[in-house]
C-alpha cells in the first residue's frame, strides 16, 4: 500500500468514527479532501461513488470538488465523464471559471478531442472569460498535435483580439 492509499485509507476510518460519534463531515472539511485523494490514486469509481454519496446525503459540491474530480477524470483519459460531470456543475449553477476551463480544455486537448475543446473555448468567451496563456499554449499544442497547423494560426489570431 502506498502513502497515499495509506492516507485516503485512513481518511475513510476517521469519516466512520466522526458518524459514530454523529459528528458529519461536511463539503469542505472532508468530502473534498477525499475525492482528492482518490483521484490521486486513480480511484475513480470510488470517487465518484463517493461524489453520489455526498449529493444523496445533501452536500452540494463546490467548484472546487468539481474541479478535482473533473481533473482526475481527463487525466485518466475519461473525458466523456468529465464533460458530464462539468454538465451536472452547470446544472447546479455553479460558475465555471478559468482553472475549470483549463482543466477541460487541456484534458480534452490531451485526449484527442480538439475540436470539443474549441467549442469550450466558445462558451467561455461567451461568459465574459478570457483564455490565458495556459489554455492558449494547449490549444496551440493541440492543433498541432492534430495536424491543424492553419487551426492554430486561427486560435492565434483570436487571443491576440
Amino acid at each position: 500500500m502506498s502513502e497515499m492509499e495509506s492516507i485516503t485509507e485512513e481518511g475513510f476510518r476517521l469519516k466512520m468514527v466522526m458518524e459514530e460519534f454523529r459528528v458529519f463531515p461536511d463539503v469542505f472539511t472532508y468530502y473534498s479532501a477525499l475525492i482528492d485523494g482518490l483521484c490521486k490514486e486513480c480511484r475513480l469509481d470510488d470517487a465518484n461513488l463517493f461524489f453520489s454519496e455526498m449529493c444523496d446525503r445533501g452536500l452540494v459540491p463546490n467548484g472546487v470538488t468539481f474541479i478535482t474530480l473533473i481533473n482526475g477524470q481527463c487525466k485518466s483519459g475519461r473525458v466523456d465523464l468529465a464533460l458530464e460531470i462539468y454538465q451536472q456543475m452547470v446544472t447546479k449553477a455553479l460558475k465555471a471559471d478559468l482553472v475549470l476551463y483549463n482543466t477541460l480544455v487541456n484534458g480534452f486537448c490531451k485526449g484527442g478531442y480538439f475540436r470539443e475543446s474549441r467549442k469550450l473555448v466558445g462558451e467561455m468567451t461567451k461568459r465574459g472569460l478570457r483564455p490565458d496563456k495556459f489554455m492558449y499554449t494547449t490549444l496551440l499544442d493541440g492543433s498541432c498535435k492534430e495536424g491543424d497547423l492553419d487551426l492554430g494560426l486561427e486560435m492565434k489570431n483570436l487571443f491576440l483580439i
